[in-house]
This record gives structure tokens, C-alpha cells and sequence, in this order.
């Protein structure tokens, strides 16, 4: 007997995370936006919010602002509910409401490079 929920599992790559970032930084008022205007602030933007990395509200904002809310990532079966935890467990994998598995597999700061180009970018097509 399988178990009723498929599992789902969905990667957040480094260009997603910096997706998510400069979605972040570019929805605040411009005064606030001024001050991104390097790597390092960038950063400190995503420390700041770091009582929600790594929880499920975290994980599904960065997933849903990239893929959008009903994106199929995929499925996986299992025979029992052990059989899915050690998979997780041994994929190193998060899970949230046993149905959805996330790999983490971004790299932070190349991610606020990534979004400092990006808003570097806005600002220049916002100078012409």
C-alpha cells in the first residue's frame, strides 16, 4: 500500500535564491533601495531575514516567486512514512508537510552577486 501523498521535491539553485533576492530588495520603496548598491549589503539583507531561512515559509516564498504557486516538481512514492523519512534524511533534504522535499544546493553569496548585477542592471536602464 502506497501512501496517499505523492512526495514533491524541488531544488533551490543558486539563480533561484538570487531571484528571490532581488525580488526582495526591488519591491522596496527607493530611498530603502538605495542602499543595495553593494555584495556585502546584499547579504546582510539576507542575514537579516535569517530567523526564516531554512523554515517552510522561506523555502515555499523562494520556490513560489521562481516557479510560481502551482508548479509540479515532480513526485516520488513511497510504501510507508519511514520509507519517505529516510529518503529525505539521507538525501539531506527538508521537508515540509510531508509532501514536498527541498535541496538546498544554492551558494548565498554568489547569489547576492547575482542579485547585485540584476539591480545594477535596473539602475542603469533606469539612468538612460
Amino acid at each position: 500500500m502506497k501512501l496517499n501523498n505523492p512526495l514533491e521535491v524541488a531544488t533551490i539553485t543558486t539563480n533561484i535564491l538570487a531571484h528571490y533576492v532581488y525580488q526582495a530588495i526591488s519591491d522596496l520603496d527607493n530611498e530603502d533601495l538605495i542602499e543595495y548598491d553593494n555584495v556585502d549589503s546584499i547579504k546582510d539583507y539576507l542575514d537579516s531575514s535569517i530567523d526564516s531561512l531554512g523554515t517552510d515559509s522561506f523555502y515555499s516564498s523562494v520556490l513560489n516567486s521562481f516557479y510560481g504557486m502551482n508548479h509540479d516538481y515532480g513526485h516520488d512514492y513511497f510504501d510507508t512514512e519511514e520509507e519517505l523519512k529516510e529518503y529525505v534524511l539521507k538525501a539531506n533534504l527538508y521537508l515540509i508537510h510531508d509532501s514536498l522535499a527541498v535541496d538546498d544546493v544554492s551558494d548565498e553569496y554568489d547569489a547576492c552577486e547575482q542579485a547585485l548585477e540584476m539591480l545594477e542592471a535596473d539602475r542603469n536602464d533606469n539612468d538612460e
